[in-house]
């Protein structure tokens, strides 16, 4: 019985162990995760441009089932605007949409959106 009550004490502990790894993980210290829709195979992707890198960055980007996907971090209070252009062939004179996010970034460096305006089919 004892052993048998030691055995449960260490599986709810290990199970509470796990938890807590796997959600200190999975979270993104307040951060933020934009995902754009792109044909990458068609040769399109996403640009971006921060209006003030000191207030917020991209930490990491990349590519998954059919969408780009970009990992922000706040890193000091303010307001920022972050600028996507869909492009094609890595030619930047051409661009096929445009998405200019805005963000506010609180003192704890959390991102909390604040709008966004989407400009379509504006080959330029």
């Amino acid at each position: 019985q004892k052993m048998m009550r030691i055995k449960i004490a260490v599986t709810v502990l290990l199970i509470v162990a796990g938890a807590v790894v796997f959600f200190k993980t999975s979270s993104f210290d307040n951060g933020y995760t934009l995902n754009q829709k792109a044909d990458k195979d068609a040769g399109y992707s996403w640009v971006y441009e921060v209006s003030d890198p000191a207030v917020l960055s991209v930490k990491e980007d990349g590519y998954k089932n059919g969408k780009y996907v970009f990992l922000l971090t706040g890193k000091s209070k303010g307001a920022v605007k972050v600028d996507f252009k869909m492009i094609k062939n890595g030619d930047e004179s051409k661009v096929y949409k445009e998405k200019i996010y805005s963000f506010e970034i609180n003192e704890d460096k959390g991102i909390l959106f604040k709008k966004m305006k989407v400009y379509d089919d504006q080959v330029m």
